[in-house]
């Protein structure tokens, strides 16, 4: 099994209320994708923060290969006031789940 995680910098909800990305995916296996929040998080070892999952549109194998789908405004106001970072986990392994996913154009306003 595998579990990969891209995560952003540190961003201040204080000013900032939702989340939007476009995803794709290429040689469809799995939807091994999805897309979490942290407040927590010490820049070092993800391990040890507290991860939310958010609701969004990612891509799903009816969309077809490489074509990109907006995720729609995802809503953060149930974190404002303060710092967060939004993390991106793929889990798959190295036999039956191997997934190609693409993250663009991530805006937290």
């Amino acid at each position: 099994n595998m579990e990969s995680w891209l995560i952003t910098p540190a961003f201040d909800l204080a000013t900032a209320d939702t989340l939007s990305f476009r995803s794709s995916w290429g040689f469809f296996v799995h939807n091994g994708l999805s897309v979490w929040i942290s407040t927590d998080y010490d820049g070092v070892n993800f391990a040890s923060a507290t991860w939310t999952q958010l609701t969004c549109t990612l891509a799903v194998q009816a969309d077809g290969q490489y074509v990109w789908i907006p995720s729609g405004n995802v809503p953060l106001t149930a974190f404002s006031g303060n710092s967060a970072h939004i993390g991106f986990k793929y889990s798959g392994d190295g036999t039956t789940n191997t997934t190609t996913w693409r993250i663009d154009d991530v805006v937290v306003k």
